[in-house]
């Protein structure tokens, strides 16, 4: 007598930030307070790489979620699954850079997938040696190789399973498909793994090339300007930096037949709902990222500005320069992250 034919496996996906769905909870929505509840926070491990997370950041965009991935990472970049047990952080795709900065983290396991396999090594995450075209990488001992180019995806994993706590990255390929996991151990989940998290989130690295306009956006330069695309998430950035360092900026925002500039030092930066607010005794600036559509890095001589465009085709745009009494390297070193 035949048995039933094995029913066929779901195939595990990576989804990127254009299609993962994005959950908002409140501060006052159970379910996010229950997935996250801790009975004894002070002895908690993940509580303590929370705080921990908290200090060595500017902000958290969603404290409620309980998460060490939360704190210095844009609300962009964030989802979470309907029950509130696993979180996810996009991450950019530059991928020579993040895989030689992954080797920081110590020990974990190093996992490669295909539709029916699976092949795992506990160790520390190997060195890779890229070849001169940047596309292909490769250990020795660790007998890891990469094509970069058939990377599609990555993201960081907060995963909260019977009692315990998984973090870990995964990569997928272009069809979204899952090919490569790495989940330090518990005694490596630590600071470096959460930094490298803020690092490569994906806020300012998902194009990597100059396109030249014709037209100057600042007037006063004979050279003509070139743009850089990077995400909208790269406003928040920024600011968040000028408010650390205390940069001058000048902020213009652009509407029908109105525009207005603001030039102010910001204080601090700080998150209400959906918009962002920062601003200094005299003036400031609220802004909505998901109303943002891709911004533009716009280099003409020494100078350039970041300025985002509205989402939907909609008339106007944001614009973030260096105010005049700011010195050109500081501005510049405050863009340095999205070059």
């Amino acid at each position: 007598m035949q048995g039933k034919p094995p029913k066929a496996r779901a195939v595990a996906t990576c989804q990127s930030a254009f299609m993962s769905k994005r959950i908002s909870r409140s501060p006052a929505d159970p379910a996010a307070r229950r997935a996250g509840d801790c009975r004894d926070r002070k002895a908690c491990v993940c509580c303590a790489a929370i705080r921990r997370a908290q200090a060595r950041s500017l902000f958290d965009p969603l404290p409620e979620w309980r998460s060490p991935l939360t704190p210095g990472v844009q609300g962009v970049n964030l989802s979470c699954s309907m029950d509130g047990l696993s979180i996810y952080t996009e991450l950019g795709r530059d991928w020579p850079r993040m895989f030689a900065h992954l080797t920081a983290v110590g020990a974990g396991m190093v996992m490669t997938h295909n539709l029916a396999a699976v092949v795992a090594r506990k160790m520390p995450y190997p060195a890779l040696t890229v070849t001169s075209s940047g596309l292909k990488a490769a250990s020795g001992a660790g007998g890891l190789c990469v094509n970069f180019a058939q990377l599609g995806s990555a993201r960081a994993m907060h995963l909260r399973r019977a009692g315990r706590h998984i973090f870990g990255v995964e990569f997928c390929d272009l069809e979204g498909r899952l090919v490569h996991r790495f989940t330090p151990t518990a005694e490596n989940v630590g600071d470096a793994f959460f930094d490298w998290v803020r690092l490569h989130q994906a806020c300012s690295a998902e194009q990597h090339f100059w396109i030249d306009e014709g037209d100057d956006v600042f007037p006063d330069e004979g050279a003509p300007a070139r743009r850089r695309l990077t995400d909208a998430g790269a406003m928040a950035s920024t600011l968040a930096v000028c408010a650390e360092r205390a940069i001058a900026v000048n902020a213009t925002v652009v509407s029908v037949g109105i525009r207005q500039r603001a030039t102010f030092t910001p204080l601090s930066i700080q998150r209400d709902g959906d918009w962002w607010f920062v601003s200094d005794d005299d003036a400031g600036l609220h802004f909505h990222p998901l109303l943002l559509s891709s911004a533009e890095v716009i280099r003409s001589g020494d100078a350039m500005a970041l300025r985002c465009g509205l989402a939907d085709d909609v008339d106007g745009w944001l614009t973030l320069e260096a105010a005049p009494e700011t010195p050109t390297e500081q501005w510049t070193e405050a863009l340095q992250t999205l070059l």
